[in-house]
């Protein structure tokens, strides 16, 4: 009775002469006066905020574009059928021009862990396909001052999870794509889901389902709508309005002889959309596929709550404690400290470096082209000319980025600077390498849990180990300016500071300025020189020199392995006496970790001809092999 009451009432306001403006509001009130309240922007204008500059499309059409409000984050899932070829790249500048902040894209085929990691201000990372043919999963975002994005984790080749964080709210987001035929990607999907078990708001489900979950037909879909029942989850794409061209919500279409068929199989997934604004389904301009996008608006909080939390990650949590006088050693640190601090605010701040797309303007037009051809219907023998056309520009474009690479390097050996040289050629892997994802706060306070454990005294259980060799003289004396010397110039520059900032170029610069020939200053030196004898003479360290930053590298299935940046006057004081004990003790032949010229490698290398030897001898060999847990940390 009520919904005959509103179409009446449309009826009826549709055929008075008034305008537009006046006619939406009308209805607007009639039916939140019989109806009561209606869906998110259903009926109502909207008044969004100022947007967010964005580049703009060529040639697109304006109703494509998004109105993305300051406070929101716009995210989106959508099929682009193969990432390989550089239609990654190109899915990625079609997320520029819509404004998506993070997009999960499905169907990738990206094999071994070769992809882009970073394009167009986009962070890229991908699940490894089991095939090139099939399956796998990327997500791109583009982080700004109201978001970021913590935790990523790989469910095999088809799932992926994350943690997107604005302010001190984490809104947990699983996304997968579910291969036709295919149900082992829903264990998982539940694997997933078991990892945000504990959490409170349950985790959006965003990707290809390749499933209709309103009409499932078969076991296979009527297992996938079951488990997405189970979870609690409904698609939120029915609780907002749509467009007149998208009222059936389909999300794949193709054409055929018949006709064009279309069906339903992406989805955004949850079980409240407390924080979510808006979904719709939109037609992407700048990459051909036969799958809409469909994208979500999720409401983030303030740019001042964000930064704040993005503060308290950054903000070293211990404090010297301020009792008492300081001593000579922790009045000479501060005196090191203050030195560093100020050759850093006097350089100059450097943003960040963007590089520009290596695909030409010449490429991107001739790929728009191409999206217009399949818009428009198109010959078929026009589009795979347009397609070879396009596959020798981007050959050509590859090889100019590499002849530009090797100009550069040239240039700087001609120069004599190999030093950026390497730094030019090492990009080339840098950028190919797998990013660790960003810890949460949970996954530091675990870590910093588990080492206080690890370094927690306890006395030693059983007798003591017995010592059988005779003890070898090591000096313990003061050591002079030439010996801190020798000790400086075997650090290697370019490392990651510890909790105080202090370098090792630093260390480097002032005993450059103490011995050059023209106008030497050897005031700096002189303090840093006078705090490492102080420390061997008094046998005390500064309270800071023991503090180490923490560095959470993943080690597979959601575990991470923390590596602490020490001090570097910690570290020169370390690598005094390393070079006094390396000197005088004589180490076992067998020894092979933290030794001069041996390792891991010379490790295998024996183990190798002790198994050759054993098979040509034939006679039998045990070996027995000991993974220590936290061995390295303790």
């Amino acid at each position: 009775l009520m919904a005959r009451r509103a179409s009446s009432i449309r009826h009826f306001v549709h055929g008075i002469m008034l305008g537009p403006v006046t006619v939406s509001m009308v209805r607007s009130g009639l039916l939140r006066m019989l109806c009561g309240p209606l869906p998110n922007g259903e009926g109502e204008a909207s008044h969004p905020g100022p947007a967010r500059q964005r580049p703009e499309s060529n040639g697109g059409n304006s109703t494509n574009s998004i109105s993305n409000n300051n406070s929101n984050i716009q995210f989106a899932t959508w099929n682009i059928q193969s990432g390989r070829n550089s239609r990654l790249e190109m899915a990625i500048r079609a997320l520029d021009v819509l404004g998506i902040d993070l997009c999960l894209l499905t169907e990738t085929k990206l094999t071994g862990g070769l992809h882009t990691r970073f394009h167009g201000g986009y962070n890229v990372e991908a699940t490894r396909a089991a095939s090139h043919r099939q399956g796998g999963v990327a997500l791109c975002w583009k982080e700004n001052e109201f978001y970021q994005v913590e935790s990523y984790l790989c469910h095999g080749p088809n799932v992926m999870s994350w943690v997107v964080t604005t302010g001190e709210v984490k809104i947990p987001m699983v996304g997968a794509y579910i291969p036709p035929s295919d149900t082992t990607t829903l264990a998982r999907i539940n694997a997933a889901f078991e990892r945000f078990s504990t959490w409170e708001e349950t985790p959006l489900l965003i990707g290809d389902l390749n499933t209709d979950l309103d009409c499932p037909t078969g076991d296979r879909d009527l297992q996938i709508a079951a488990d997405v029942a189970g979870q609690g989850l409904h698609d939120l794409l029915r609780c907002f309005r749509q467009r007149r061209n998208k009222t059936r919500r389909h999300t794949w279409h193709q054409h055929r002889d018949d006709g064009i068929v279309s069906a339903r199989c992406d989805y955004i997934l949850g079980s409240s959309q407390d924080r979510i604004s808006r979904v719709i389904v939109l037609t992407p301009r700048h990459l051909s596929t036969d799958h809409h996008m469909v994208v979500g608006r999720l409401r983030s909080e303030s740019e001042s709550a964000n930064c704040t939390y993005s503060k308290s990650r950054r903000q070293f949590p211990l404090q010297t404690s301020k009792r008492g006088p300081l001593t000579k050693v922790q009045s000479l640190f501060q005196s090191v400290k203050n030195y560093s601090k100020k050759e850093e605010a006097a350089r100059p701040i450097q943003g960040p470096k963007h590089r520009p797309s290596w695909i030409s303007e010449r490429t991107w037009n001739l790929v728009d082209s191409r999206c217009g051809l399949l818009r428009e219907g198109h010959d078929q023998t026009e589009y795979r000319q347009l397609s070879r056309r396009i596959q020798a520009s981007l050959k050509e474009d590859r090889r100019a980025r590499v002849e530009a690479a090797a100009t550069e390097i040239s240039s700087h050996l001609d120069d004599g600077d190999a030093k950026s040289a390497w730094k030019v050629a090492r990009a080339w892997y840098r950028h190919a390498s797998e990013n660790p994802p960003k810890p949460q706060k949970k996954d530091l306070d675990k870590v910093t849990t588990e080492y206080g454990k690890l370094y927690h005294k306890e006395e030693p259980r059983g007798d003591p180990i017995p010592v059988l060799v005779a003890p070898f003289p090591i000096r313990d004396d003061v050591p002079d300016d030439e010996e801190i010397a020798v000790a400086v110039r075997k650090m290697r520059a370019g490392k990651a500071a510890g909790p105080s900032k202090i370098r090792a170029d630093h260390l480097k610069r002032w005993l450059t300025e103490a011995t050059r020939s023209e106008n030497p200053d050897p005031s700096r030196w002189e303090v840093l020189v006078e705090l490492v004898q102080e420390c061997y003479r008094t046998g005390t360290i500064a309270e800071e020199m023991a503090w180490s930053s923490m560095v959470l590298l993943p080690k597979g299935g959601g575990d991470f392995r923390g590596i602490g940046l020490l001090d570097i006057i910690w570290k020169l004081m370390e690598s005094i006496l390393n070079r006094r004990i390396a000197s005088q003790v004589e180490f076992h032949d067998t020894l092979h970790g933290f030794r001069a010229k041996r390792g891991t490698g010379t490790a295998v290398i024996e183990a190798n001809l002790i198994q050759q030897l054993a098979a040509r001898r034939q006679v039998p060999l045990y070996e027995v092999f000991l993974d220590l847990r936290k061995a390295y940390d303790t």
